[in-house]
């Protein structure tokens, strides 16, 4: 009785098989529980460099009292920041903004944009009647945008084996888009 003790607990080989034992699973069932989260970080990302634009886009706006522009290149998948060179100038005259990272994005193929609302007018049907790929919206010097709905699918993402639709809407006085889970007008 004197000098002997039962001591209780796990030893270092049972914790190592525990440890195997959790990492085999973890292997086999985890990329299956957050696949589905990869399209929704996708997405979020999407929106929030589209935020990140349209902020940088009011900043640069207000600093210079010069007109900007938010343009989007649905060949090249690109959106991008320009600048009026002068009081009154056409779209067509806005400059690309050099020297400023945050002034340029290129989105993934799996968003497919199907409606550019400008001030309630599609700017898809717009241009599908001509030779542009490019639609655009402004940001004028006092920091207000135009309204501004975006509507596209993400098709990563999908619902009954159907392409998410996702609706964002730009509030023309903070300039931060909002995301919906169904198409807006």
């Amino acid at each position: 009785m004197f000098g002997i003790s039962k001591k209780t607990g796990f030893t270092l080989l049972e914790l190592m098989v525990v440890m195997l034992i959790i990492g085999v699973m973890a292997s086999l069932f985890g990329p299956t529980l957050f696949s589905g989260r990869k399209p929704r970080y996708e997405r979020d990302t999407f929106v929030a460099r589209l935020n990140s634009l349209v902020s940088t886009a009011r900043v640069q706006a207000i600093l210079e009292r010069a007109v900007h522009s938010i343009e989007f290149d649905f060949k090249k998948r690109t959106v991008e920041i320009k600048r009026a060179p002068f009081p009154g100038a056409l779209a067509d005259d806005f400059e690309s903004i050099k020297g400023l990272p945050s002034a340029h994005y290129i989105w993934l193929e799996q968003f497919e944009i199907k409606q550019f609302l400008v001030e309630g007018n599609d700017l898809m049907k717009a241009f599908a009647r001509k030779e542009t790929s490019e639609v655009f919206f402004f940001v004028i010097p006092d920091g207000l945008t135009q309204e501004v709905t975006i509507n596209f699918l993400d098709t990563k993402d999908t619902i009954d084996d159907e392409a998410r639709k996702v609706g964002l809407v730009l509030n023309p006085f903070t300039a931060y888009f909002k995301t919906y889970d169904t198409f807006q007008k």
